[in-house]
C-alpha cells in the first residue's frame, strides 16, 4: 500500500488525544473543588497537547496529517477556555439532557482522563523506542560503513568508534572509548595529535579535510581524514564527527598515474622533437642533396625546388616558382615525359627511370635521369608528382671516354690477337726448323750406328751414344718449350672420352725405356684389371704422365726403383701414383717446383739439367681435366708424385631403379671414337636396352630411317658431319612421329640450326656424364619424366608449347625482323617475318604458329588489318597475340595483344614469354 494512503487512514487515530483532552475538560466541569477542577483542566489540556506537539514533530507526512493534528489542539484550547469561563454551564443545565445522559457524560469524561493519561505514558514510552530504534539504525550504518569513524564530546573524549577504525588502527573500541586521542597516541602514532588539533578545531566550529600519512606499523598508508563539529538544535556544540577514509591505493594510482603521465609527457616531448629533427633533416636534405628535388601540381607547375635543381637549371629558386617544367624540357621528349609521370600516378611500385634532356639558361642542354612518384596534397588531396633529377653530363662523359678506351683496348687485343698469331707462327716455324735440322743429325747418327756408313770403333761408338742421348735431349727440350707456349697462347684443349687408364700407363713405361736402361732402373706397375673406364683427354694425361715419369727417371739413381700405382679413391676418383727413390725434394721448395722455369739447382753448373716447365705443364695438364697433383717428398728418400682425376671413372653400378623402364628400348649409339661407344654400348646392353652402332652422321642417318629407334644418342666428334649437323638433319627429315635425340658434346650451349618443334625433343648432355645420368637422361627423352641430379624421378615433366617454338613476326621494320629471326633461331625458336597483312596470312596458311608477334610501332592500319584477319580466322583466333611497343602498353592491349613487350628489350625476355608454360591463352601480362 502507498505510504500517503497509509498515513490517510491514520488520521482519525492522531484525533484521538483531542477528543481525550475534550473529554477531560468536560468531566472538569462535574467537580465542586475549584483546585481539583483546575488541576484536571491543566492536565486535560497539557497532556494532549504534548502529544500533538511530539507527533507534529515526528511525523513527516503531508498537509492533511498536520492540518488535523492542529485543528484538533485549537479544538482543545477552545474548549478549555470555554469551560473555565463558564459557557458550558448553560450545556449542562439544558432541560433537554436528562440525568441518565448527565451521568453517562460524566462517565466519559472521567474515562477521557484516564484515556488520556495513559496515551500520554504510551508517547513517552513509543517515543524512545522510536529514539532507541533510531540509534540502533545509525551504529548499524556506521559499523558497515567502509571508512573509520570517530565521534567525540567536546571535550575531545570519543564517543563512538566503528568496526573499520578497530581494523585501521588495530585498538579495540573499549580501549578507544572514553579517552582522548592524545591519550591514545602511544597506541596511534603521533599522527592521532594532528587529529586531535583537527577536533579541537572542529569545537570552534570549524570543520578540516585533509590528507594524513598515518604509519600503522612499519606501513606508512594515506588516509583522508574529514572532521566537522556536531550542534544540537540550539546550535550549540554537541561533539564532532570525524571519518578516515583508506586511500593508500587510490594514492599508490595517483603517483604511478602521475608517473605514467610525467612519461608519457615525456615521451611526446621527445618524439616531438625528434619528429621535428627529422623534418628539419629531410627538409635539409631535399635542399641539399645531390640530385636536384621539384614537386610538380597536376597542372605542371613547381610548387618546390631544391639548390641542386636550381644550380643545375641555372636560374634562382624565385624564378623557378610557379613555372611550368616544361618550360626547361626538350620539347620532342615531353610526350615521353607526361608518359612517366601517368605510369608514376598508376600507382605501379616499379621504379621508372627515364633519359631526358633539359634545357638551361646559359650552358644549354644537359643529360640528365628522372624516376617520378605521385603524391598526394595533405589539404586538398589534388594529385601532385615528386621529381628527382640526376645530371648524368658526368656521366655521359665518362661512358664516351669508355667507349674510347674500350675502341682503344678492342684495338690493342686485336694487335694482341696479331703478335698472339704471329707469335704462334713464328713457334710453329722455329719448330720446324728446329727438328728438321735435329732430324737429320739423329739419323746420321743412327745410321753411324747401325754400320750404313761404316764400322765405328769403340771410342766412334761412345761418341755417337753421347750425341745421340743429347739429341733426344735437345728434342725433349724442343717439345717442351713449343708446347708451355702453345698453351699460354691457347690454354689447354681437351678432347674428352672414355679412355683406358691402364693402356695409358702401359704406353708412357715403353716409351721411356731408353732412359730405363740407360740407368739400369726397375720399373713396376700396379694396375686393377677390373678399373672401369676413365673420362679424359688420352694424349693430355698420357703427356702428363710421362712428364712425371721422366722426372723421376731423371732424378732417380743408378739402379733404382720407380713405381706406378693406379687406384680407385672415393667419389669415382682415380689417382695415379709416381714414385721413385731419387735425390727428393727439400721440403722448403716443394711448394715452387710447379712454378714456371723454377729448379732447385739454378746455377750453371747444376747436375740435372732441363727448362724447369715440364712439371708446370704437367699440373695445367691435370688441372684442366678438374685434378690436382699431389706431392710427397724427402731429401735423399725420394719423391711420390700423384695426379688425382676427381669423379672421372665411369662405373657401371646399375640398381634396379636405374634400369626401370630402360629395358627393352632400341637405341642407336653413334660415334667414331671406339673409346667412347664400347663402355656406352655395353651400359645400355647392361640396362636391357637393344643397341645398334654406328660410326658417322650418315650411317645414323640411314639406321633412323630403317629402323626408327626409341631414341637416338650422337656424339659431337664425327668423321663427315658435326654432331649438331646430324641432329638438324635428322629433325628435317623426320616425318611422323620424331625420334628423341641426345647429343654428346663437351660445349653445354650447343645450338642447331633450323629447329623445328614438330620433330620431338633433343637434349644436350654434357660430358663427362656418369651412367646414371646417361639413363635419366634417356628416360626424360622417352617418357617424359624429369629426373634429380640423384637419380630419383622427381615426376612427368609438363609440356604445353615444348622445349621449341615457331612464331610468327610481322613488322614493317626490316632490320628489326631480322635481328629477332636471329636471336630466336639461336634459342632454337623458328621465326618467320613478313611486312604486309598479305604475307602474314601466307605465312599462317603454311603452318599454324605458336605465337605472333607485331611491330605495334608500324602503321595502324596495318597492323589492324592483320590482327582482324588473325582473329577472324579459325585456325589461327586462339593464337596468343605479343605486342612489341616503345609506346604505352595499353594502346596495344586495345588492338588485340594478350601480352606487351615494351622496347628496349633483351632476347631473353621475348624468349621466356614465347616458352611460357601459359604463353597467352586468354592472360595479359605487361614486360
Amino acid at each position: 500500500m502507498p505510504q500517503t494512503t497509509r498515513r490517510r487512514q491514520h488520521v482519525p487515530f492522531y484525533l484521538i488525544p483531542v477528543l481525550i483532552g475534550l473529554g477531560g475538560v468536560f468531566f472538569a466541569r462535574e467537580l465542586e473543588n475549584l483546585v481539583v477542577q483546575s488541576v484536571v483542566i491543566l492536565f486535560s489540556v497539557s497532556i494532549p497537547l504534548f502529544v500533538i506537539g511530539n507527533l507534529l514533530a515526528r511525523l513527516h507526512g503531508g498537509w492533511l496529517e498536520k492540518a488535523a493534528l492542529i485543528v484538533g489542539m485549537v479544538m482543545l484550547t477552545l474548549g478549555a477556555v470555554v469551560t473555565v469561563s463558564g459557557l458550558s454551564e448553560g450545556i449542562l443545565d439544558l432541560e433537554d439532557l436528562t440525568e441518565e445522559a448527565t451521568d453517562l457524560f460524566r462517565w466519559v469524561g472521567a474515562s477521557s482522563l484516564v484515556l488520556g493519561l495513559l496515551a500520554t505514558l504510551f508517547s513517552v514510552v513509543q517515543s524512545r523506542e522510536v529514539v532507541e530504534e533510531a540509534s540502533d539504525h545509525f551504529r548499524h550504518l556506521v559499523e558497515k560503513m567502509g571508512e573509520g569513524f570517530i565521534i567525540a564530546y567536546p571535550d575531545g573524549a570519543i564517543a563512538l568508534v566503528n568496526q573499520r577504525f578497530e581494523e585501521m588502527f588495530g585498538l579495540p573500541k573499549d580501549e578507544a572509548i572514553g579517552r582522548k586521542l592524545t591519550e591514545l597516541t602511544d597506541r596511534l602514532g603521533p599522527e592521532a595529535e594532528a587529529l586531535a588539533a583537527w577536533q579541537a578545531g572542529a569545537s570552534q566550529g570549524k570543520a578540516y579535510e585533509q590528507e594524513l600519512t598515518w604509519h600503522v606499523g612499519a606501513k606508512g598508508l594515506a588516509y583522508w581524514v574529514s572532521t566537522t563539529p556536531i550542534l544540537d538544535r540550539h546550535g550549540r556544540l554537541a561533539g564532532t564527527l570525524s571519518t578516515i577514509r583508506d586511500i593508500t591505493e587510490q594514492d599508490r594510482l595517483a603517483r604511478e598515474l602521475a608517473l605514467h603521465t610525467e612519461n608519457l609527457q615525456q615521451l611526446v616531448e621527445v618524439q616531438t622533437e625528434q619528429l621535428r629533427r627529422s623534418e628539419q633533416r629531410f627538409r635539409d636534405l631535399l635542399v641539399n642533396m645531390n640530385e636536384g628535388f621539384l614537386t610538380v601540381d597536376a597542372s605542371f607547375k613547381i610548387h618546390f625546388a631544391n639548390e641542386r635543381i636550381c644550380d643545375l637549371l641555372q636560374v634562382s629558386r624565385n624564378a623557378l616558382m610557379g613555372r611550368e617544367i616544361f618550360d626547361f624540357m626538350d620539347p620532342a621528349r615531353r610526350a615521353r615525359f607526361l608518359e612517366l609521370l601517368e605510369t608514376a600516378k598508376s600507382g605501379n611500385e616499379e621504379r621508372q627511370d627515364r633519359e631526358f634532356t633539359f634545357v638551361r639558361a646559359v650552358s644549354g642542354p644537359v643529360p640528365v635521369v628522372v624516376s617520378a612518384a605521385s603524391i598526394r596534397d595533405a589539404e586538398d588531396g589534388e594529385a601532385q608528382y615528386s621529381i628527382v633529377v640526376t645530371d648524368v653530363s658526368e656521366l655521359k662523359h665518362m661512358q664516351r671516354e669508355l667507349e674510347l678506351r674500350a675502341s682503344a683496348l678492342e684495338a690493342a687485343n686485336e694487335e694482341l690477337r696479331l703478335h698472339g698469331r704471329a707469335k704462334d707462327g713464328f713457334l710453329s716455324n722455329v719448330s720446324h726448323e728446329l727438328r728438321t735440322p735435329l732430324s737429320t743429325i739423329r739419323g746420321y747418327i743412327e745410321m753411324f750406328q747401325s754400320g750404313g756408313l761404316g764400322t765405328a770403333d769403340a771410342a766412334q761408338s761412345a761418341a755417337l751414344e753421347v750425341m745421340e742421348r743429347n739429341t733426344q735431349r735437345l728434342m725433349t727440350l724442343i717439345d717442351e718449350m713449343i708446347e708451355f707456349s702453345r698453351m699460354e697462347i691457347r690454354g689447354v684443349d681437351l678432347n674428352l672420352s672414355l679412355t683406358s687408364i691402364e693402356e695409358i700407363v702401359g704406353e708412357c713405361v715403353s716409351s721411356m725405356a731408353p732412359e730405363v736402361l740407360a740407368k739400369n732402373l726397375q720399373v713396376t706397375v700396379a694396375c686393377p684389371s677390373d678399373l672401369p673406364r676413365v673420362w679424359g683427354d688420352r694424349k693430355r694425361i698420357g703427356q702428363a704422365l710421362s712428364i712425371v715419369l721422366s722426372n723421376a727417371a731423371k732424378f732417380s739413381v743408378p739402379g733404382g726403383a720407380i713405381s706406378v700405382a693406379v687406384a680407385e679413391r672415393p667419389g669415382h676418383c682415380l689417382a695415379v701414383t709416381v714414385s721413385d727413390e731419387g735425390i727428393g725434394i727439400d721440403p722448403a721448395f716443394q711448394e715452387r717446383v710447379f712454378d714456371k722455369f723454377f729448379q732447385v739447382d739454378g746455377s750453371q753448373a747444376r747436375r740435372y739439367s732441363g727448362a724447369g716447365i715440364g712439371l708446370s705443364i704437367a699440373k695445367s695438364l691435370v688441372e684442366a681435366h678438374g685434378g690436382t697433383i699431389e706431392l710427397e717428398s724427402a731429401i735423399d728418400k725420394g719423391s711420390s708424385f700423384t695426379l688425382v682425376f676427381p669423379d672421372a671413372l665411369f662405373k657401371q653400378e646399375l640398381t634396379p631403379e636405374d634400369r626401370r623402364g630402360i629395358a627393352g628400348l632400341d637405341v642407336v649409339l653413334v660415334a667414331e671414337d671406339a673409346g667412347l661407344r664400347e663402355p656406352v654400348a655395353s651400359l645400355l646392353s647392361e640396362a636391357g636396352c637393344r643397341v645398334r652402332q654406328a660410326g658417322s652422321g650418315h650411317e645414323c642417318l640411314r639406321e633412323a630411317k630403317e629402323s626408327r629407334p626409341d631414341i637416338i644418342l650422337i656424339d659431337e666428334s664425327l668423321p663427315d658431319l658435326s654432331g649438331t649437323r646430324t641432329v638438324s638433319q635428322l629433325r628435317r627429315s623426320a616425318g611422323g612421329e620424331a625420334v628423341p635425340v641426345a647429343l654428346l658434346t663437351q660445349n653445354s650451349r650447343a645450338e642447331f640450326a633450323d629447329p623445328d618443334p614438330a620433330a620431338g625433343s633433343i637434349r644436350v648432355i654434357t660430358k663427362p656424364f656418369g651412367p646414371r645420368e646417361l639413363l635419366g637422361a634417356i628416360r626424360e627423352l622417352v617418357f617424359g619424366e624429369i629426373v634429380a641430379e640423384s637419380g630419383e624421378p622427381v615426376g612427368p615433366r609438363e609440356r604445353t608449347i615444348g622445349p621449341l617454338a615457331r612464331v610468327i613476326l610481322l613488322s614493317p621494320d626490316v632490320d628489326f625482323a631480322e635481328w629477332i629471326e636471329t636471336a630466336l633461331r639461336l634459342r632454337r625458336v623458328e621465326c618467320v617475318s613478313g611486312n604486309s597483312p598479305a604475307q602474314a596470312r601466307e605465312l599462317a596458311q603454311g603452318t599454324t604458329p605458336d605465337m605472333i608477334l607485331f611491330d605495334a610501332d608500324g602503321p595502324e592500319h596495318v597492323d589492324a588489318a592483320a590482327l582482324a584477319w588473325f582473329k577472324a580466322e579459325p585456325t589461327t583466333r586462339d593464337i596468343p597475340v605479343c605486342a612489341m611497343t616503345g609506346a604505352v602498353p595499353e594502346k596495344c592491349i586495345s588492338k588485340g595483344a594478350v601480352r606487351t613487350l615494351r622496347k628496349p628489350f633483351a632476347i631473353e625476355e621475348l624468349t621466356d614469354i614465347i616458352l611460357a608454360p601459359d604463353t597467352g591463352r586468354g592472360a595479359t601480362t605487361n614486360h
